[in-house]
């Protein structure tokens, strides 16, 4: 409840040691936390400036002045990536991507977990923008492909059965459960193989001997480079609940906060072959 301008006689607080009595402030009902999508399904007034708002906490960009001086600066949680600086193609390539849970105070995500996910999207382009290797993307109903972590519960009941319309009450145990404890550091390791460079145009005889290749890297006068982009992708509900609460021809979705990003670049050289 961040310190807002106010011309209200209630304003002022003398019981507050960072506050006075004619500080000319009050308190904001917003009560900000992570829901950045039921006001918008409601349509309620001042809607989109909340949700706008609930995104920037949820990114970090929100300073408290009052603990400022006790409270870390930067994303909620972290994300840094591990790369090798060079790599020769057609090689077996590994990258780690790092989060640090660094101002939460508590869990990360917290809340219904049956109903919340977060997951890791990675992205590999080459110089030209060509995307070589893509997890964690969207489906086309909306669900997440094939991420490399996702934060989230899997519920189950006394017969075993998934605990999917957030009957939290039947709930006796989870089959999987992930989340970042405050100031905890978590990674996850992704290994692809780096795309082979191209090569001048061949003739006819040779491009009968060619092999073909799947993917290759523009290259400019003695390498290639590649670039990777790691987001922590959030929402509040993920499609398959909202299917079940409101019906799959509704297609109703929650919108996805990016938390946090990074990137990095990769040098890629020939191999003795090429």
């Amino acid at each position: 409840m961040p310190l807002d301008d106010s011309e209200d006689p209630a304003s002022g607080d003398v019981a507050d040691y960072n506050r006075s009595e004619s500080d000319s402030k009050h308190r904001s009902q917003r009560f900000l936390a992570s829901n950045q999508y039921i006001l918008i399904l409601q349509n309620l007034e001042g809607g989109a400036e909340h949700v706008a708002l609930t995104e920037s906490w949820l990114r970090g960009e929100i300073d408290i002045p009052e603990i400022a001086e006790k409270w870390t600066e930067g994303p909620v949680v972290r994300l840094d990536i591990l790369a090798p600086e060079v790599v020769k193609a057609g090689d077996d390539l590994s990258i780690r991507v790092i989060l640090t849970n660094n101002k939460t105070g508590h869990d990360f995500p917290t809340g219904p977990l049956d109903m919340i996910e977060s997951w890791i999207e990675v992205k590999v382009s080459d110089a030209l923008g060509q995307t070589v290797y893509h997890v964690g993307g969207l489906s086309e109903d909306g669900t997440v492909a094939t991420s490399p972590v996702i934060f989230k519960a899997d519920g189950f009941d006394r017969k075993s059965g998934l605990i999917d319309r957030h009957n939290l009450w039947d709930m006796v145990g989870a089959s999987y459960k992930r989340s970042l404890y405050p100031g905890v550091t978590d990674a996850v390791e992704i290994q692809f193989r780096c795309p082979s460079m191209a090569r001048p145009r061949l003739s006819d005889s040779e491009a009968a001997a060619e092999r073909s290749r799947d993917f290759a890297i523009p290259v400019g006068e003695d390498h290639g480079l590649l670039t990777i982009s790691a987001a922590l992708n959030y929402r509040k509900a993920n499609p398959e609940f909202l299917d079940r609460v409101y019906g799959v021809d509704n297609n109703l979705r929650s919108p996805v906060t990016i938390m946090s990003s990074a990137t990095a670049q990769i040098r890629v050289e020939p191999d003795a072959a090429e």
